[in-house]
């Protein structure tokens, strides 16, 4: 009886070890998964679009001749004049700023046209936002000139790279009449259409 009470706790005892290691197994497991969910989350599922070099110069990790072929075919432009990630560092406040920053021309008017998107800089990446999660992340701006004959976007931020309006208008058409470069704000087609369109070209 002594050796069957025995015998009977072992396999007591061997089924509570096998429990207790399945756990601890169970929670390493968990543990992983959560660090994985947690590296996704840093980017909060965006898309990386580039990566910084030491000296600061940028590798896209997209074609900027595709982009500027299919913004032009969907009518989001009329010409490009340029596609580019501005990025910049202040050491003194030790912040990091960067935007894709496509400029060029309106094809229904032919004005000023600027698109741009603020990007999530996580140690040396580039991160374009989800335009259905972070709207707020992208805008499109024109300058509209009136006896103008170029406008120019203005530029602000700790880093000057924002576009946030347009500058004073320095060729006009006729030097006896008032000039000027009105700005608007995601007007036509919205910044998120581009956005889904830019996206979908860097996927």
């Amino acid at each position: 009886m002594k050796k069957l009470k025995q015998f009977a706790l072992g396999i007591l005892g061997t089924a509570f070890l096998s429990v207790g290691l399945f756990a601890c197994s169970n929670d390493e497991v968990v543990k992983e998964e959560t660090n994985d969910v947690s590296l996704l989350n840093r980017g909060e599922s965006n898309l990386k679009i580039g990566t910084i070099n030491k000296d600061n110069t940028i590798n896209y990790l997209f074609d900027k001749n595709t982009l500027e072929i299919n913004l032009k075919l969907k009518d989001f432009f009329s010409e490009i004049e340029s596609i580019k990630i501005d990025y910049g560092v202040d050491n003194i406040l030790n912040k990091k700023e960067a935007y894709l920053t496509i400029i060029g021309k309106d094809p229904n008017d032919f004005t000023a046209l600027a698109f741009q998107a603020e990007l999530f800089v996580i140690d040396d990446d580039l991160y374009i936002g989800n335009p259905n999660t972070q709207p707020q992340t992208f805008a499109k701006h024109s300058c509209k000139g009136t006896n103008c004959r170029s406008c120019l976007f203005e530029r602000a931020g700790f880093l000057n790279l924002k576009v946030v309006g347009c500058l004073p208008c320095t060729k006009p058409n006729n030097t006896d009449k008032e000039s000027a470069c009105d700005h608007s704000i995601n007007g036509g087609a919205t910044a998120l259409e581009i956005s889904k369109e830019v996206i979908s070209v860097i996927k």
